[in-house]
């Protein structure tokens, strides 16, 4: 098979003046279904043309293979930058249900924004996507293509909804593990991830899978697609669509059993400069102190009285080891709220695709290109809580008679409580998008200068219109106004003081009991804006934020080989392109005052636009000389300019030289950028409910209120990448290849947003510019708000190498009577480093802890495969190397040297790896082969073995004690699944 690199370009845009293209798919889904059925028709009418079709002419069009990593068209030349290839082949012997899936199995991503690592990203809407992120180094310096061109974002921060592409109609996914600025524009720093359509797929294909964990029965899953395609007009014409729908029940709570030891962190309360004993302590049978269900008195005489089912009193039994709000022992499974999040959200999705080109003479093809996906995800974020900060009147309607009793003899006119709210449902997001794109565009051959030339040009709308939603959170003023509650003199019953003295706003107000479980009535919940029904029920979203991101893509080029150096043909390309980014949104009301628990939706406007022209040439140096086979310089320049933020250029450099004929030597050295997104300039700010340790009150851990705003002022991110690589093919083992990559990226003025707690630390050490962020109540007491923007402050390092082995080999080599391939490849990524200073913290080098801000020191996958005309069976070995919880933590328990900011002292650092099994079976029925058609039926078990998640207990700090206590973006925490399908070709 012949590999040529890619003359399809993500040329970006502008605003088109026809109005009849710029118009809104406001009737997309009814041409979309009206294409398919045409396409449909036209499939039966020319089917048996379909399977006539001349066997010369497919092979040709399967002859040649376009892959991502250049703009050149050049025989027999490797890219100096390294791409991974990944057929459609093997991402079905994986037998996952979207492809996406399948690519964050890749080594090389990781840290992925994925449904089951997104539960608590209520307020940045981002819960239920699916995004790649290279390296680990961020979802938003990713590129993401779909055939070379650019998709319309799924989210504010630009990071796009793989879900939405037409699965069926992939051949392969490329993965460009290098920098890729300046040959494909902003984003590409970590590299770009581009899937590749199959547009030249002829008859029809459907599949039909379901899945279920084995262990647990839950997270049920179903997928049907049906693809078609054909040829028409004597061939000059090409018409294709596929159509898929896919759900998956999701696992509403994290309810597993290594989810039930109460696995924590907290700030050791023996803990004094010089005694010896740990600063941080990780232990099980972890809960709230100064929170529970039914509420909890956390200050005065009356100290650790909690009040259970009907408002029972009873004495707390606070275990033996307390620091507020963290304790260990005593009564702390009762107060446990970490099994309420979402292990894997509750998804619905469908898209439509169709596509249709037209040979109008032999060097001139046009083609028009539609899709439109929706996907509607709802998942659970945390639990609820108010942290032993709110202040009760000692006049309070609900408190029980005998402890009212105890409070008039002991004087006590107020008092603190603290509360996980148990008469209300745990608070979570319901997120509804759609993803409509079309393509116009035409290509072909001219000749010019004694040359040939290839063209492209091609204009691009996409449209995300989403419609995010918070549920079951509720109104923190109309909670302020409930929970101060007296006794009406009139009636003698409870109502909100707030109404009985005519608090503007207040009427209506119905009381809340915080005093004990289940002692509150439906009135009482739905009047804070939520409809009590919990779990199961339809819940009313109170926090809403409708928002709309428009792309638009303007795009030619050309390539050819206008001369020779040296007798070799030096190709060249060049393009230009335009791309215009735009927001629009309303919220509602209540989020506009940052009243709810947590989403405060602020409604986002803002537009920029980018217009970038590129040159790239590839130069033949040296061919067939003694020690020096062949020498090609590739090298590229793209000059850049935004409009918020000015000019820009970046290049890239790389060689490849093969000194014999087995072995190639590959360098590159580039600049790469990444400008801020709509997001980062325009944010009107989001704000959720957060915690925060406060140095100026003794480290007391406070609720407080997080804000999150844009910076106009933002530039772009710069980067410089440096690779290293060397393939071998040996000529005495066909089928077997070898490759090992070095990279080094460093990244300046990379966006940085210091974390509330630095902002506070700082605070405290006198920035006077961090304490302006900080707001407080009234007294200056309780911190009751930070607000939190980005700023060009950051840089980071990151390093690592890439190994990659492949080997095909015939089975007839081991038995002559055996037809078939043996298949074995490894992938594997070491990370060596991962260092980010964002000019507030210390900095530190994040690559071995195996959370969140890792990523862990090795991720691997290995794959083997035995296929016959009619068996295909594959293995599949994964895994994740042990870590650290923070590589800046020091480990010991006992004669530990003093704990500072920079090094904390910890009891266990430690994280186990994990290590899974796939295991794939597909059998070809061919009941019909004598026509060409296939009918496939295939079982996969994913976690065979059904491996635990490693713990990696959380805390302090953070929605505290409301997330499973493990890594579910590295880590499988649903558990062993089987999955059956079928697929029908013909």
């Amino acid at each position: 098979m012949k590999i040529t690199h890619s003359r399809h370009f993500d040329i970006a845009t502008t605003r088109n003046t026809d109005e009849a293209v710029s118009t809104r798919y406001k009737k997309t889904l009814a041409d979309v279904a009206f294409l398919i059925a045409v396409a449909i028709a036209i499939v039966a009418a020319l089917a048996p043309a379909v399977y006539a079709q001349d066997g010369e002419e497919k092979e040709r069009r399967l002859e040649e293979v376009v892959v991502t990593g250049s703009r050149i068209v050049q025989d027999g030349f490797q890219s100096p930058t390294p791409t991974t290839i990944m057929s459609i082949e093997e991402m079905q012997a994986s037998a996952l249900q979207n492809v996406a899936d399948f690519i964050n199995q890749l080594p090389s991503v990781t840290g992925s924004t994925r449904p089951q690592n997104s539960q608590a990203l209520i307020s940045s809407g981002e819960a239920g996507i699916n995004t790649m992120n290279l390296r680990g180094i961020g979802n938003d310096r990713t590129l993401t293509l779909l055939d070379g061109q650019r998709s319309v974002p799924s989210v504010l921060g630009g990071a796009v909804d793989v879900n939405n592409f037409p699965q069926s109609l992939i051949s392969r996914v490329d993965v460009v593990t290098g920098g890729g600025s300046a040959a494909y524009g902003s984003d590409a720093i970590a590299g770009v991830v581009n899937y590749v359509l199959n547009k030249d797929f002829t008859g029809i294909k459907a599949s039909l899978d379901t899945s279920s964990t084995l262990d647990y029965g839950d997270n049920d899953s179903l997928r049907a697609a049906v693809a078609g395609g054909s040829r028409f007009a004597g061939e000059r014409g090409h018409f294709m669509f596929e159509v898929e729908v896919a759900r998956k029940d999701g696992i509403m709570h994290s309810d597993r059993d290594w989810n039930r030891d109460g696995w924590s962190q907290m700030i050791n309360p023996n803990y004094r400069p010089g005694n010896g004993e740990p600063f941080r302590l990780i232990l099980p049978n972890m809960g709230l102190s100064n929170a529970t269900p039914g509420g909890i008195i956390t200050s005065g005489p009356l100290r650790g009285m909690a009040f259970g089912e009907g408002g029972i009193p009873y004495d707390f039994n606070y275990g033996n080891l307390v620091n507020d709000p963290y304790m260990q022992g005593g009564d702390w499974r009762s107060v446990d709220r970490r099994h309420l999040p979402s292990l894997d959200p509750e998804r619905r999705r469908h898209s439509v695709f169709g596509r249709l080109s037209f040979d109008v003479t032999d060097n001139l093809r046009i083609y028009a290109q539609l899709q439109s996906g929706n996907s509607k995800t709802e998942n659970i974020c945390c639990s609820a809580f108010a942290l032993g900060n709110l202040t009760v009147s000692s006049e309070n309607a609900f408190i029980p008679d005998p402890v009212r009793s105890q409070l008039k003899i002991k004087g006590i006119t107020s008092f603190r409580m603290g509360t996980t709210y148990g008469d209300l449902p745990p608070p979570g997001s319901r997120n509804d998008r759609t993803t409509d794109r079309l393509v116009l565009g035409a290509d072909g051959r001219i000749t010019a200068f004694a040359s040939t030339w290839n063209w492209d040009v091609y204009y691009q709308k996409g449209e995300t219109r989403s419609k995010l939603k918070g549920t079951d959170l509720w109104d923190r003023q109309r909670l302020s106004w409930a929970l101060d509650s007296i006794v009406d003199p009139n009636s003698g019953t409870a109502v909100c003081r707030a109404t009985f003295v005519g608090v503007a706003g207040a009427e209506g107000c119905v009381p809340f009991n915080l005093f004990g479980a289940n002692v509150n009535s439906r009135a009482a919940i739905e009047y804070l804006g939520i409809d009590g029904s919990g779990q199961g029920g339809r819940r009313r979203a109170g926090a809403f934020l409708n928002e709309e991101l428009t792309q638009e893509v303007v795009s030619f080029s050309l390539s050819g080989e206008p001369f020779s150096w040296r007798g070799n043909p030096v190709a060249v390309a060049f393009g230009g392109e335009h791309r215009s980014e735009e927001v629009t949104g309303n919220s509602d009301i209540i989020s506009q005052t940052t009243r709810w628990f947590a989403g405060n939706y602020l409604a986002t406007t803002g537009k920029y636009d980018v217009t970038e022209g590129f040159l790239e040439a590839l130069v033949p140096l040296v061919q067939g000389k003694p020690l020096a086979e062949s020498l090609d310089l590739n090298t590229v320049v793209r000059f850049t300019d935004y409009s918020t933020s000015g000019s820009v250029s970046t290049w890239k450099a790389g060689a490849t030289y093969i000194p014999v004929e087995d072995v190639t030597v590959r360098l590159t050295r580039s600049r790469d950028i990444r400008a801020p997104s709509l997001q980062d300039l325009f944010q009107a700010g989001t704000a959720n409910t957060n915690n925060v340790r406060d140095p100026f009150n003794n480290n007391v851990t406070t609720q407080f209120l997080a804000v999150r705003t844009g910076n106009l002022n933002l530039l772009p991110e710069k980067a410089d990448t440096t690779g290293v690589g060397i393939v071998y093919e040996p000529s005495f083992a066909p089928g077997l290849s070898a490759s090992v990559d070095y990279y080094e990226i460093e990244l300046e003025d990379a966006l940085g947003q210091p974390s509330a707690q630095t902002i506070v630390d700082r605070c405290f050490t006198g920035n006077q510019t961090f304490c302006a962020a900080i707001s407080r109540d009234p007294a200056g007491n309780l911190i009751t708000q930070i607000n939190i923007a980005p700023f060009n402050i950051a840089r980071q390092r990151h390093r690592g190498i890439d190994y990659e082995i492949f080997y095909q080999l015939p089975l007839e080599t081991l038995n002559d009577s055996w037809f078939g391939d043996l298949t074995f490849r490894a992938l594997a990524t070491r990370y060596l480093w991962k260092f980010e200073d964002n000019g507030i913290d210390t900095p530190t080098q994040t690559a071995g802890q195996s959370i969140g801000s890792g990523p862990p020191d090795w991720l691997y996958r290995a794959s083997l495969s035995a296929a016959t005309e009619r068996y295909r069976a594959t293995l599949i070995a994964r895994g994740v190397s042990s870590g650290t919880f923070n590589n800046a933590y020091i480990e010991c328990t006992r004669n530990c040297p003093a704990s500072t900011p920079e090094n904390n002292t910890i009891n266990d650092n430690r994280v186990d790896g994990a290590f899974y099994l796939d295991a794939n079976f597909t059998y070809n029925i061919q009941t019909v082969a004598r026509d060409g058609r296939d009918l496939e039926v295939y079982i996969g078990l994913e976690n065979l073995t059904n491996q635990k998640p490693p713990i990696r207990a959380s805390g302090p700090g953070g929605v505290v004690f409301s997330t499973a206590p493990t890594d579910l973006g590295l880590f499988d925490g649903v558990g062993r699944t089987l999955r059956l399908g079928i697929r029908l070709s013909m």
